[in-house]
């Protein structure tokens, strides 16, 4: 059987991972909305077709869905169309 503060030391580290990851998404679209938190948030909260119809925000609580959500943010900073 697992050490309880185990448990609860994996519960609080995949915590900290998902808001470090929602953050860093976060901050990756605020600075592709120009500094503007209300289009960011927005952005964030709204289902894209470029991400098979899920929230950005969503997608930024797993490892692979943020690195998506990133890749999506440099390709919409270079201009490339999705």
């Amino acid at each position: 059987m697992a050490d309880p503060q185990e448990i609860i030391d994996a519960v609080f580290t995949d915590e900290s991972r998902r808001q470090a990851r929602a953050s860093g998404a976060y901050s990756n679209a605020l600075e592709l909305f120009q500094g503007d938190p209300e289009r960011t948030t927005e952005w964030l909260s709204t289902p894209l077709q470029a991400l098979a119809n899920a929230a950005p925000l969503t997608l930024a609580a797993t490892d692979i869905g943020a690195r998506e959500v990133e890749e999506l943010i440099g390709q919409l900073q270079h201009g490339i169309i999705i």
